[in-house]
C-alpha cells in the first residue's frame, strides 16, 4: 500500500499533482514486488490516463519548434518537405510515434518480462481496482464529521485497506469480468448483424444484376 500525499499546489484533485515521474517511481517498486513474490509472465492492465503513456524524454512534442520537428522527422526516417507546415510535420510525426515509440512504463514492464495492456477509454468499471477503491472511499466517507482532519482521514484510509477481505476483492474481480463478458457478447452480436446486413446487400445486388 502506498498513499500519495498531495503538496501545497492548489488543484481540483490529485491529478494536478500526481505526475508521470511519481508514477514511474511507483511502477519500479511495483515490478520489484512482483518479482520478489515470483509472479511472472503476467498481464498488467491499466487505464489510458496521460501519465501512464508518456513517451521517453527527447521524444518530439507538438509544442516544439518547427526546426525540432524537422530534425525528428530526419532522425526517425519520416519523409517530409522543408515547406511542410508545423501542423503537417506533427501529423506525420505523431502517427510514427504512436506506432513505433514505446512509452516509458510499457518499456519498463516489457523489460521486466510482463505484458502491458490498456483498458478502453471511459470504461473504468472494467478495472476491479476502481470498485475496490469505491468501497474504501465509502468506508472512510461514512466516518466523516465536521471535526475530521486530514490526519484522521489518513488513519481511516489505512484501516479501510487493512479491513478489506479477500472475498471482497474477488467479488470486485468477478464484477469486472462480468462486464467484460457482456461487452464481448455485444461486440460479437454487432459484428454478426453487420455480416448479415452485408450478406443481404450482396444478395440484393445479385438480384438486381440478374434482372
Amino acid at each position: 500500500l502506498e498513499i500519495f500525499e498531495c503538496g501545497k499546489k492548489k488543484t481540483k484533485d490529485y491529478h494536478g499533482m500526481f505526475d508521470h515521474h511519481y508514477f514511474v517511481a511507483w511502477m519500479k517498486k511495483f515490478l520489484a514486488t512482483l518479482r520478489s513474490r515470483y509472479i511472472t509472465d503476467e498481464i498488467i492492465v491499466m487505464d489510458n490516463i496521460k501519465y501512464h503513456k508518456k513517451f521517453p524524454e527527447g521524444a518530439p512534442r507538438k509544442n516544439k519548434k518547427k526546426s525540432r520537428l524537422q530534425d525528428a522527422c530526419a532522425e526517425y526516417g519520416v519523409a517530409f518537405d522543408m515547406s511542410d507546415t508545423k501542423a503537417l510535420l506533427w501529423e506525420k510525426l505523431h502517427g510514427y510515434i504512436e506506432r513505433k515509440v514505446v512509452p516509458v512504463v510499457e518499456r519498463m514492464t516489457n523489460e521486466a518480462g510482463y505484458e502491458l495492456l490498456y483498458s478502453p477509454s471511459h470504461y473504468s468499471d472494467f478495472q476491479p481496482i476502481e470498485t475496490v477503491w469505491a468501497i474504501v472511499k465509502g468506508d472512510v466517507g461514512r466516518q466523516y464529521t465536521t471535526d475530521t482532519t486530514l490526519k484522521d482521514v489518513l488513519v481511516r484510509l489505512k484501516a479501510a485497506f487493512n479491513n478489506l477481505q479477500s472475498h471482497t476483492v474477488q467479488g470486485c474481480i468477478r464484477k469486472a469480468n462480468g462486464k467484460l463478458i457482456k461487452l464481448q457478447e455485444y461486440i460479437q452480436q454487432t459484428e454478426d448483424m453487420d455480416e448479415l446486413e452485408e450478406g443481404d446487400s450482396s444478395d440484393s445486388n445479385e438480384v438486381n444484376s440478374l434482372s
